[in-house]
């Protein structure tokens, strides 16, 4: 049912790999990707799970207050990385994508979701909920930043299907059919925010694949068990603790599943290895 998958890097930043694993990460800036994946379905067409960063978000960011909050949106910006300009490389139009999958509400997931105007959204409405809520200064502390969404994003939003148990993520894994036909799920996994998803495909060219968001920056994290420095988890992160939990859970996922947090350049590299066609 799954025709085909791109990764794609719409924006990335450099920072020490130590604020992303305090145990065996170094204090030389390693690169953090902004993954974006392009899935094509057989029926339901293409979707994107996260849709990256685009200039737009520099633009924003210059207004007071949101300019005193530029340092947690240090990536870099510009037309050519952003994940429309590159599905046009792949012959995609902007209006061919007919679902968008937001892992959370954080900016450089969500920058991207103008660019498609057909897309139905999935997301979590909990969290979309509880981050309206909040003061301008507390959305932006917790990285959100409303006008990134488009006018009619309510009007698009989209639910998924039945929950059920996923037996091939291990124990305690449950998510939602998302077209309810087996082929994708979004699984819950709360921690960096209040309605953190990642999204489950049991099969594809014989392959498990498990893309996680920001349930953990780096693969490193996850063999490890850790969870970033208190003070960069206290600035965005919307539950440390369970963040921690969540980690361990990944920790316990079968090495047969390729597992792919957002932001980490060695499972980026390996999974673009894993998608060359044979």
């Amino acid at each position: 049912m799954i025709r085909r998958i791109e990764i794609l890097e719409a924006g990335h930043s450099e920072q020490p790999e130590y604020l992303a694993n305090p145990v065996s990460g170094g204090f030389q800036p390693i690169r953090f990707p902004t993954t974006v994946v392009l899935i094509e379905h057989s029926t339901r067409g293409l979707m994107l799970f996260d849709t990256g960063v685009t200039p737009r978000l520099r633009h924003l960011l210059r207004r007071f207050p949101e300019h005193l909050f530029s340092n947690l949106f240090s990536i870099r910006i510009d037309y050519a990385s952003t994940a429309v300009h590159q599905l046009r490389g792949l012959g995609v139009r902007p209006e061919e994508i007919r679902h968008i999958v937001l892992s959370h509400f954080h900016s450089d997931h969500i920058a991207g979701v103008n660019d498609f105007p057909q897309a139905r959204i999935y997301f979590s409405a909990e969290e979309y909920r509880w981050m309206c809520g909040l003061s301008r200064i507390g959305r932006l502390r917790h990285a959100f930043v409303p006008e990134l969404l488009p006018p009619d994003f309510i009007q698009r939003s989209a639910e998924p299907g039945r929950e059920t148990d996923l037996p091939g993520l291990g124990p305690g894994f449950i998510g939602r059919d998302l077209f309810d036909d087996g082929s994708l799920f979004l699984v819950p996994l709360p921690g960096h925010s209040l309605g953190h998803q990642g999204l489950y495909l049991p099969d594809f060219r014989g392959k498990a694949w498990f893309f996680v968001g920001d349930a953990a920056h780096l693969s490193s994290s996850i063999r490890d068990g850790t969870s970033p420095p208190a003070l960069g988890a206290k600035l965005i992160f919307h539950d440390t603790e369970e963040y921690g939990k969540t980690v361990q859970r990944l920790r316990a996922v079968p090495e047969t599943v390729c597992l792919l947090p957002c932001h980490c350049n060695e499972a980026f590299q390996r999974a673009k290895a894993q998608l060359v066609r044979p």
